[in-house]
């Protein structure tokens, strides 16, 4: 029976933190991809003191690619770091989650998804950007996708990895956008499934952020 895999990728910030709150992690492969730069060893032990299971891989952000130093190239680093590193034949679902946000994302694990589909965070909801920019789905360049929690059957998080890699489109939410369109990829909102939060950052009080969230 194929298997299904947590990734956690990007900088530690309050990891260590948000950890003992996620439910099921014995129930998942797990993936951390992080920074080793001034990363102890205490907060590396942390990780496998409530994940025993987890693979830890770090790298130095100070010898990136230049490619992967500019705009959200350590955030698709991290993704294709991961993916990499898996035998991609043992797994049914991938899930993309940031380091810094807190979810119940458990609630998929007995969700059979649906092929070349991806859940996300509100896919129909396009935000007003500072910059100007009008997101628009289903336009290219456009059309805005929140990257907090991103999950899928391994083919088709594998295809969003190698084609935003390929196309070496590192800015924030549209290269993601870009590969559903292009790629005819499906999308669901998993909102009725999961919450996610990036707001658990005080341990005195998550047990009540967490209840009173619905968590």
């Amino acid at each position: 029976m194929k298997k299904d895999l947590l990734i956690f990728y990007g900088q530690y910030r309050t990891f260590d933190i948000l950890i003992p709150y996620f439910k099921n992690l014995d129930k998942v492969d797990v993936i951390v991809s992080t920074w080793s730069n001034d990363l102890q060893k205490e907060k590396i032990d942390l990780i496998y003191k409530y994940i025993p299971h987890a693979i830890v891989l770090t790298n130095d952000f100070d010898k990136l690619e230049p490619r992967f130093r500019k705009d959200h190239g350590p955030m698709y680093f991290h993704w294709k770091t991961a993916i990499d590193y898996i035998d991609k034949r043992k797994y049914q679902k991938i899930l993309l989650h940031r380091t810094d946000i807190f979810s119940n994302w458990n609630n998929i694990l007995d969700i059979k998804l649906e092929e070349k589909t991806l859940y996300l965070n509100g896919p129909n909801l396009q935000p007003a950007l500072s910059k100007g920019i009008v997101p628009k789905k289903g336009v290219i360049d456009r059309y805005w996708i929140d990257d907090q929690l991103i999950i899928g059957n391994v083919d088709i998080i594998k295809k969003l990895i190698e084609t935003i890699i390929d196309n070496n489109n590192f800015e924030p939410h549209f290269p993601i956008g870009n590969v559903i369109i292009n790629e005819k990829i499906l999308t669901k909102d998993f909102n009725d499934i999961i919450r996610i939060s990036s707001k658990i950052v005080e341990s005195n009080k998550n047990k009540d952020f967490l209840s009173e969230n619905g968590f």
